[in-house]
């Protein structure tokens, strides 16, 4: 029976300290949020300020608009096909089918 109870006990210690560990990643993680919003708030403040000023006084090229920004991640290189299964080394080579993983990856 005591050995039960000191074992509750344990559970209880190390359940407390979990907890304790936990609130602790809270806070810092709420922190962390808290400095994030901020800086959004001055970046979107920046933003405005940019968008106000004349297109003459900027000293810099213009931000592009989202639809050109997406049609330049849109493109994609050319896709290689999957090389061969590798089984026993000798059929395909493990050279060149380390070399065919390779270009398939690029």
């Amino acid at each position: 029976m005591v050995e039960r109870g000191e074992r509750a006990v344990r559970i209880g210690r190390d359940a407390q300290r979990q907890r304790a560990q936990a609130e602790e990643r809270l806070g810092a993680q709420e922190e962390e949020m808290l400095m994030l919003q901020d800086q959004v708030h001055t970046l979107q403040g920046n933003i405005g300020q940019l968008n106000e000023a004349p297109h003459a006084e900027r000293s810099h090229e213009p931000i592009p608009a989202p639809s050109s920004l997406s049609l330049q991640a849109s493109k994609r290189s050319v896709r290689h096909p999957d090389p061969p299964i590798l089984t026993d080394g000798k059929d395909p080579g493990f050279e060149g089918w380390t070399q065919d993983i390779r270009i398939s990856w690029i």
